[in-house]
Protein backbone atom coordinates (compact mmCIF):
# COMPACT_ATOMS: atom_id res chain seq x y z
CA UNK A 1 0.00 0.00 0.00
CA UNK A 2 1.35 3.42 -0.97
CA UNK A 3 2.42 5.67 1.85
CA UNK A 4 0.42 8.79 2.70
CA UNK A 5 1.99 11.72 0.74
CA UNK A 6 1.11 14.05 3.62
CA UNK A 7 2.92 11.92 6.17
CA UNK A 8 6.34 13.49 5.68
CA UNK A 9 8.30 15.65 8.14
CA UNK A 10 7.86 18.80 6.03
CA UNK A 11 4.13 18.29 5.42
CA UNK A 12 3.50 17.51 9.10
CA UNK A 13 5.31 20.72 9.93
CA UNK A 14 3.21 22.61 7.37
CA UNK A 15 -0.01 21.17 8.81
CA UNK A 16 0.94 22.33 12.31
CA UNK A 17 1.48 25.93 11.20
CA UNK A 18 -1.64 25.91 9.04
CA UNK A 19 -3.71 24.73 12.00
CA UNK A 20 -2.38 27.68 14.02
CA UNK A 21 -3.34 30.12 11.22
CA UNK A 22 -6.48 28.69 9.59
CA UNK A 23 -7.72 32.08 8.37
CA UNK A 24 -4.49 32.93 6.51
CA UNK A 25 -2.83 31.84 3.31
CA UNK A 26 0.29 30.11 4.64
CA UNK A 27 3.41 30.76 2.55
CA UNK A 28 5.80 27.97 3.54
CA UNK A 29 9.50 28.43 2.73
CA UNK A 30 10.98 25.42 0.99
CA UNK A 31 14.39 26.08 -0.51
CA UNK A 32 14.21 28.94 -2.99
CA UNK A 33 10.38 29.11 -2.98
CA UNK A 34 7.50 29.98 -0.71
CA UNK A 35 4.95 27.24 -1.32
CA UNK A 36 1.19 27.08 -0.71
CA UNK A 37 -0.78 23.84 -0.60
CA UNK A 38 -4.35 22.56 -0.87
CA UNK A 39 -7.09 25.22 -0.76
CA UNK A 40 -4.52 27.98 -0.21
CA UNK A 41 -2.82 27.09 -3.48
CA UNK A 42 -6.10 26.97 -5.39
CA UNK A 43 -7.29 30.31 -3.95
CA UNK A 44 -3.99 32.07 -4.66
CA UNK A 45 -3.76 30.72 -8.20
CA UNK A 46 -7.24 32.02 -9.01
CA UNK A 47 -6.71 35.39 -7.34
CA UNK A 48 -3.34 36.41 -8.78
CA UNK A 49 -2.72 33.96 -11.62
CA UNK A 50 -0.14 31.62 -10.09
CA UNK A 51 0.53 28.33 -11.86
CA UNK A 52 -1.23 25.50 -10.03
CA UNK A 53 0.66 22.24 -9.86
CA UNK A 54 0.93 19.27 -7.48
CA UNK A 55 3.54 18.33 -4.91
CA UNK A 56 2.39 14.75 -5.18
CA UNK A 57 -0.84 13.32 -6.50
CA UNK A 58 -3.80 14.92 -4.78
CA UNK A 59 -1.93 17.82 -3.12
CA UNK A 60 -2.40 21.08 -5.08
CA UNK A 61 0.62 23.37 -4.85
CA UNK A 62 1.51 26.90 -5.98
CA UNK A 63 4.72 28.75 -5.22
CA UNK A 64 6.59 32.01 -5.68
CA UNK A 65 10.37 32.61 -5.75
CA UNK A 66 11.68 33.80 -2.38
CA UNK A 67 13.18 36.96 -3.89
CA UNK A 68 9.74 37.98 -5.24
CA UNK A 69 7.88 37.46 -1.98
CA UNK A 70 7.05 41.17 -1.55
CA UNK A 71 5.63 41.45 -5.06
CA UNK A 72 3.26 38.53 -4.64
CA UNK A 73 2.41 39.36 -1.05
CA UNK A 74 1.28 42.82 -2.14
CA UNK A 75 -0.99 41.25 -4.76
CA UNK A 76 -2.49 38.82 -2.26
CA UNK A 77 -3.12 41.55 0.32
CA UNK A 78 -4.73 43.74 -2.36
CA UNK A 79 -6.98 40.78 -3.20
CA UNK A 80 -8.18 40.74 0.41
CA UNK A 81 -6.21 37.81 1.82
CA UNK A 82 -4.42 37.58 5.15
CA UNK A 83 -0.98 36.00 4.70
CA UNK A 84 1.18 34.12 7.21
CA UNK A 85 4.87 33.92 6.31
CA UNK A 86 6.60 30.75 7.48
CA UNK A 87 10.37 31.09 7.20
CA UNK A 88 13.31 28.75 7.57
CA UNK A 89 14.92 29.53 10.92
CA UNK A 90 17.86 27.19 10.45
CA UNK A 91 20.63 26.76 7.91
CA UNK A 92 19.45 23.89 5.65
CA UNK A 93 23.00 22.50 5.59
CA UNK A 94 22.96 22.22 9.38
CA UNK A 95 19.63 20.40 9.35
CA UNK A 96 20.86 18.04 6.65
CA UNK A 97 24.04 17.31 8.59
CA UNK A 98 21.94 16.34 11.60
CA UNK A 99 19.49 14.37 9.46
CA UNK A 100 16.66 16.57 10.75
CA UNK A 101 13.82 18.59 9.27
CA UNK A 102 14.64 22.27 8.86
CA UNK A 103 13.40 24.36 11.77
CA UNK A 104 10.70 26.78 10.63
CA UNK A 105 8.45 29.37 12.23
CA UNK A 106 5.74 31.86 11.32
CA UNK A 107 7.63 35.13 11.48
CA UNK A 108 4.84 37.50 10.48
CA UNK A 109 1.15 37.67 9.70
CA UNK A 110 0.34 40.27 7.06
CA UNK A 111 -3.14 41.73 6.83
CA UNK A 112 -4.50 44.73 4.92
CA UNK A 113 -4.44 46.94 8.01
CA UNK A 114 -1.14 45.86 9.61
CA UNK A 115 1.43 46.38 6.86
CA UNK A 116 4.68 48.13 7.80
CA UNK A 117 7.11 47.23 4.99
CA UNK A 118 7.75 50.27 2.80
CA UNK A 119 7.50 48.11 -0.32
CA UNK A 120 3.94 47.16 0.61
CA UNK A 121 2.74 50.69 1.40
CA UNK A 122 2.05 53.89 -0.52
CA UNK A 123 4.00 56.74 1.04
CA UNK A 124 1.19 59.27 0.51
CA UNK A 125 -1.60 57.18 2.04
CA UNK A 126 -2.13 56.04 5.64
CA UNK A 127 -2.68 52.34 6.25
CA UNK A 128 -5.40 52.24 8.87
CA UNK A 129 -6.69 49.40 11.03
CA UNK A 130 -9.93 50.00 12.92
CA UNK A 131 -12.18 48.15 15.36
CA UNK A 132 -15.83 48.94 15.96
CA UNK A 133 -18.48 48.12 18.56
CA UNK A 134 -22.11 49.00 17.98
CA UNK A 135 -24.60 49.63 20.78
CA UNK A 136 -26.76 46.53 21.36
CA UNK A 137 -29.91 47.97 19.79
CA UNK A 138 -28.06 48.85 16.57
CA UNK A 139 -25.96 45.75 16.01
CA UNK A 140 -28.62 43.13 15.60
CA UNK A 141 -28.38 39.53 16.79
CA UNK A 142 -28.94 40.39 20.44
CA UNK A 143 -29.49 38.27 23.47
CA UNK A 144 -31.76 39.79 26.11
CA UNK A 145 -31.14 43.17 24.54
CA UNK A 146 -27.37 42.70 24.39
CA UNK A 147 -24.81 41.01 22.22
CA UNK A 148 -23.62 37.94 24.07
CA UNK A 149 -20.37 39.00 25.71
CA UNK A 150 -20.24 42.35 23.91
CA UNK A 151 -19.86 45.69 25.71
CA UNK A 152 -22.90 47.81 26.38
CA UNK A 153 -22.62 51.31 24.84
CA UNK A 154 -25.07 53.18 27.00
CA UNK A 155 -24.68 56.42 25.02
CA UNK A 156 -26.17 54.87 21.88
CA UNK A 157 -23.01 55.71 19.94
CA UNK A 158 -20.79 53.27 18.11
CA UNK A 159 -17.27 53.08 19.55
CA UNK A 160 -14.36 53.08 17.11
CA UNK A 161 -10.65 52.55 17.68
CA UNK A 162 -8.26 53.54 14.88
CA UNK A 163 -4.55 52.74 14.64
CA UNK A 164 -1.80 53.03 12.07
CA UNK A 165 0.81 50.43 12.90
CA UNK A 166 3.29 51.89 10.41
CA UNK A 167 3.47 55.17 12.38
CA UNK A 168 2.20 54.25 15.87
CA UNK A 169 -0.81 56.57 15.85
CA UNK A 170 -3.77 55.40 17.96
CA UNK A 171 -7.15 57.14 18.36
CA UNK A 172 -10.56 56.34 19.82
CA UNK A 173 -13.83 58.10 19.08
CA UNK A 174 -17.58 57.76 19.40
CA UNK A 175 -19.90 58.33 16.45
CA UNK A 176 -23.58 57.87 15.76
CA UNK A 177 -24.22 54.38 14.32
CA UNK A 178 -25.39 55.83 11.00
CA UNK A 179 -22.14 57.80 10.65
CA UNK A 180 -19.75 54.84 10.95
CA UNK A 181 -19.34 54.45 7.18
CA UNK A 182 -18.55 58.15 6.82
CA UNK A 183 -15.83 58.03 9.47
CA UNK A 184 -14.28 54.87 8.01
CA UNK A 185 -14.20 56.51 4.57
CA UNK A 186 -12.65 59.76 5.82
CA UNK A 187 -9.87 57.91 7.58
CA UNK A 188 -9.33 55.53 4.63
CA UNK A 189 -9.61 52.42 6.79
CA UNK A 190 -8.23 49.34 5.02
CA UNK A 191 -9.19 46.65 7.56
CA UNK A 192 -11.98 46.57 10.12
CA UNK A 193 -12.33 44.35 13.19
CA UNK A 194 -15.72 43.60 14.72
CA UNK A 195 -17.15 41.09 17.24
CA UNK A 196 -18.00 37.85 15.47
CA UNK A 197 -21.66 36.84 15.29
CA UNK A 198 -23.41 33.49 15.42
CA UNK A 199 -24.17 33.73 11.69
CA UNK A 200 -20.56 34.38 10.76
CA UNK A 201 -21.63 37.55 8.94
CA UNK A 202 -21.14 41.19 9.98
CA UNK A 203 -24.01 42.69 12.03
CA UNK A 204 -26.72 44.20 9.78
CA UNK A 205 -25.83 47.80 10.65
CA UNK A 206 -22.17 47.13 9.85
CA UNK A 207 -23.04 45.41 6.57
CA UNK A 208 -24.92 48.52 5.52
CA UNK A 209 -21.94 50.71 6.42
CA UNK A 210 -19.54 48.55 4.43
CA UNK A 211 -21.65 48.16 1.31
CA UNK A 212 -20.09 51.19 -0.41
CA UNK A 213 -16.57 50.88 1.04
CA UNK A 214 -13.62 48.81 -0.12
CA UNK A 215 -12.60 47.52 3.33
CA UNK A 216 -11.38 44.09 4.41
CA UNK A 217 -13.30 42.83 7.44
CA UNK A 218 -11.92 40.51 10.12
CA UNK A 219 -14.29 39.14 12.79
CA UNK A 220 -12.75 38.61 16.21
CA UNK A 221 -13.96 36.54 19.18
CA UNK A 222 -16.60 38.32 21.24
CA UNK A 223 -14.49 38.10 24.38
CA UNK A 224 -11.80 40.29 22.79
CA UNK A 225 -14.29 43.16 23.08
CA UNK A 226 -15.35 42.52 26.67
CA UNK A 227 -14.55 45.49 28.96
CA UNK A 228 -12.35 43.59 31.41
CA UNK A 229 -10.22 41.87 28.77
CA UNK A 230 -9.91 45.04 26.69
CA UNK A 231 -8.94 47.16 29.68
CA UNK A 232 -6.34 44.61 30.79
CA UNK A 233 -4.75 44.50 27.33
CA UNK A 234 -4.32 48.29 27.37
CA UNK A 235 -3.05 48.46 30.96
CA UNK A 236 -0.40 45.81 30.29
CA UNK A 237 0.78 47.21 26.96
CA UNK A 238 1.24 50.75 28.26
CA UNK A 239 2.39 49.61 31.72
CA UNK A 240 -0.11 51.73 33.67
CA UNK A 241 -2.55 51.01 36.50
CA UNK A 242 -5.36 53.17 35.14
CA UNK A 243 -6.48 54.59 31.80
CA UNK A 244 -7.45 57.94 33.33
CA UNK A 245 -4.23 59.54 32.10
CA UNK A 246 -5.36 58.85 28.54
CA UNK A 247 -8.72 60.52 29.11
CA UNK A 248 -10.49 57.16 29.37
CA UNK A 249 -12.46 55.82 32.30
CA UNK A 250 -11.91 52.15 33.08
CA UNK A 251 -15.52 51.44 32.11
CA UNK A 252 -15.50 53.80 29.12
CA UNK A 253 -17.18 52.12 26.10
CA UNK A 254 -14.29 53.28 23.90
CA UNK A 255 -11.99 50.89 25.78
CA UNK A 256 -13.63 47.84 24.19
CA UNK A 257 -12.56 48.33 20.54
CA UNK A 258 -9.20 49.76 21.64
CA UNK A 259 -8.35 46.64 23.62
CA UNK A 260 -9.53 44.34 20.83
CA UNK A 261 -7.38 46.24 18.36
CA UNK A 262 -4.28 45.92 20.59
CA UNK A 263 -4.90 42.20 20.97
CA UNK A 264 -5.11 41.81 17.20
CA UNK A 265 -1.90 43.76 16.63
CA UNK A 266 -0.15 41.60 19.18
CA UNK A 267 -1.33 38.43 17.44
CA UNK A 268 -0.20 39.57 13.98
CA UNK A 269 3.16 41.00 15.04
CA UNK A 270 3.97 38.13 17.42
CA UNK A 271 2.27 35.20 15.67
CA UNK A 272 1.83 31.78 17.18
CA UNK A 273 4.83 29.66 16.27
CA UNK A 274 7.43 32.35 16.85
CA UNK A 275 7.35 32.45 20.61
CA UNK A 276 4.32 34.69 21.03
CA UNK A 277 1.35 34.48 23.32
CA UNK A 278 -1.27 35.10 20.67
CA UNK A 279 -4.46 34.32 22.53
CA UNK A 280 -3.55 34.26 26.20
CA UNK A 281 -4.51 36.79 28.83
CA UNK A 282 -1.06 38.28 29.38
CA UNK A 283 1.49 40.11 27.27
CA UNK A 284 5.00 38.75 26.99
CA UNK A 285 7.94 41.14 27.31
CA UNK A 286 8.75 40.50 23.66
CA UNK A 287 5.23 41.36 22.49
CA UNK A 288 5.29 44.55 24.55
CA UNK A 289 8.56 45.52 22.87
CA UNK A 290 7.09 44.74 19.44
CA UNK A 291 4.40 47.39 19.98
CA UNK A 292 6.53 49.84 21.95
CA UNK A 293 6.09 52.52 19.30
CA UNK A 294 2.28 52.46 19.58
CA UNK A 295 1.15 55.64 21.29
CA UNK A 296 -1.48 55.56 24.03
CA UNK A 297 -5.01 55.93 22.65
CA UNK A 298 -6.07 59.55 22.25
CA UNK A 299 -9.74 60.48 22.45
CA UNK A 300 -10.72 62.63 19.47
CA UNK A 301 -13.86 64.70 19.03
CA UNK A 302 -15.76 65.04 15.77
CA UNK A 303 -16.63 68.60 16.74
CA UNK A 304 -13.17 69.83 15.71
CA UNK A 305 -13.62 69.03 12.02
CA UNK A 306 -16.19 69.49 9.29
CA UNK A 307 -18.04 66.25 8.70
CA UNK A 308 -17.83 65.14 5.07
CA UNK A 309 -19.97 62.06 4.57
CA UNK A 310 -18.82 59.12 2.45
CA UNK A 311 -21.10 60.05 -0.48
CA UNK A 312 -19.78 63.63 -0.59
CA UNK A 313 -16.21 62.41 -0.22
CA UNK A 314 -16.67 60.33 -3.37
CA UNK A 315 -18.68 62.93 -5.29
CA UNK A 316 -16.18 65.71 -4.58
CA UNK A 317 -13.34 63.36 -5.59
CA UNK A 318 -11.23 64.56 -2.68
CA UNK A 319 -9.09 61.44 -2.27
CA UNK A 320 -9.87 59.47 -5.43
CA UNK A 321 -11.68 60.07 -8.68
CA UNK A 322 -14.99 58.31 -9.19
CA UNK A 323 -13.47 55.98 -11.78
CA UNK A 324 -10.85 54.77 -9.27
CA UNK A 325 -13.06 54.46 -6.17
CA UNK A 326 -12.99 50.66 -6.12
CA UNK A 327 -9.38 50.11 -7.16
CA UNK A 328 -7.09 48.47 -4.63
CA UNK A 329 -4.54 50.57 -2.73
CA UNK A 330 -1.35 50.97 -4.72
CA UNK A 331 -3.06 51.05 -8.12
CA UNK A 332 -1.39 53.35 -10.63
CA UNK A 333 -3.07 56.68 -11.24
CA UNK A 334 -5.30 56.26 -8.22
CA UNK A 335 -5.30 59.95 -7.30
CA UNK A 336 -4.79 61.54 -10.71
CA UNK A 337 -7.47 64.22 -11.05
CA UNK A 338 -8.55 64.12 -7.40
CA UNK A 339 -8.15 67.09 -5.07
CA UNK A 340 -5.34 65.29 -3.23
CA UNK A 341 -3.77 64.56 -6.61
CA UNK A 342 -3.81 68.24 -7.56
CA UNK A 343 -1.45 68.92 -4.65
CA UNK A 344 0.66 65.77 -4.68
CA UNK A 345 1.01 64.80 -8.36
CA UNK A 346 1.17 67.92 -10.55
CA UNK A 347 3.25 67.98 -13.71
CA UNK A 348 6.83 67.97 -12.57
CA UNK A 349 7.91 67.62 -8.96
CA UNK A 350 5.37 66.95 -6.20
CA UNK A 351 4.38 69.94 -4.10
CA UNK A 352 4.63 67.84 -0.95
CA UNK A 353 8.32 67.04 -0.53
CA UNK A 354 8.08 64.42 2.23
CA UNK A 355 5.94 61.32 2.66
CA UNK A 356 4.77 62.56 6.05
CA UNK A 357 3.62 65.81 4.47
CA UNK A 358 1.65 63.95 1.79
CA UNK A 359 -0.27 61.98 4.40
CA UNK A 360 -0.90 65.06 6.53
CA UNK A 361 -2.24 67.01 3.56
CA UNK A 362 -4.64 64.19 2.71
CA UNK A 363 -5.94 64.21 6.28
CA UNK A 364 -6.43 68.00 6.18
CA UNK A 365 -8.43 67.79 2.95
CA UNK A 366 -10.62 64.89 4.10
CA UNK A 367 -11.23 66.38 7.54
CA UNK A 368 -11.30 70.19 7.20
CA UNK A 369 -11.10 72.36 10.32
CA UNK A 370 -14.27 74.04 11.54
CA UNK A 371 -12.83 76.22 14.32
CA UNK A 372 -12.27 79.77 13.04
CA UNK A 373 -9.23 80.33 15.25
CA UNK A 374 -7.53 77.13 14.05
CA UNK A 375 -8.35 77.96 10.42
CA UNK A 376 -6.87 81.43 10.77
CA UNK A 377 -3.71 80.04 12.36
CA UNK A 378 -3.27 77.61 9.47
CA UNK A 379 -3.81 80.39 6.94
CA UNK A 380 -1.19 82.56 8.64
CA UNK A 381 1.30 79.71 8.43
CA UNK A 382 0.60 79.23 4.73
CA UNK A 383 0.96 82.97 4.11
CA UNK A 384 4.55 82.81 5.34
CA UNK A 385 5.41 80.81 2.23
CA UNK A 386 3.28 82.71 -0.27
CA UNK A 387 4.59 86.07 0.94
CA UNK A 388 8.26 85.07 1.04
CA UNK A 389 9.15 82.75 -1.82
CA UNK A 390 12.85 82.83 -0.93
CA UNK A 391 12.06 81.54 2.54
CA UNK A 392 9.83 78.87 1.01
CA UNK A 393 12.59 77.75 -1.34
CA UNK A 394 15.17 77.55 1.45
CA UNK A 395 12.81 75.50 3.58
CA UNK A 396 12.16 73.09 0.69
CA UNK A 397 15.91 72.56 0.36
CA UNK A 398 16.12 71.71 4.05
CA UNK A 399 13.18 69.32 4.31
CA UNK A 400 13.44 67.54 0.96
CA UNK A 401 16.14 65.05 2.15
CA UNK A 402 14.05 64.06 5.19
CA UNK A 403 12.94 60.46 4.92
CA UNK A 404 9.74 58.92 6.31
CA UNK A 405 10.82 59.17 9.95
CA UNK A 406 7.47 58.03 11.36
CA UNK A 407 7.45 54.76 9.44
CA UNK A 408 11.18 54.16 9.87
CA UNK A 409 10.76 54.46 13.64
CA UNK A 410 7.93 51.95 13.56
CA UNK A 411 9.99 49.43 11.59
CA UNK A 412 12.82 49.81 14.11
CA UNK A 413 10.40 49.18 16.99
CA UNK A 414 8.93 46.16 15.21
CA UNK A 415 12.43 44.90 14.36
Amino acid sequence: MASDPRDTPAMRQYARFKKAHPDCLLMFRMGDFYEMFDDDAVAASKAIGLTLTQRTTGIPMAGVPYHQLETYTRKLIAAGFRVAICDQLQDPAEAKANNAVIERGVTSVLTPGTLIDENLLDDDTPNILAAVCFPPDAAGGTTNGKHAGAPSLTTGDAAIAVAELSTGQFFVLAVAPDQVADELARRRVTELLYPETSTGKPPPRLSAALSALNIATTPQPQWHFRPNESRQALLELFNVSTLAGFGLGDDEPLVAPAGALVRYLRATQMPTGSGAVAHGSGLTDRSKAALSHLRPPRVVSLDDHLTIDAVSLRALEIDRTIRTQHQAPGAMGLRDGSLVGVFTTPAGRPLCRTAMGKRLLRDWLCRPLRDVGAISARQRAVSLFTDDLRFAGELVTLIEPIQDVARIAARVALR
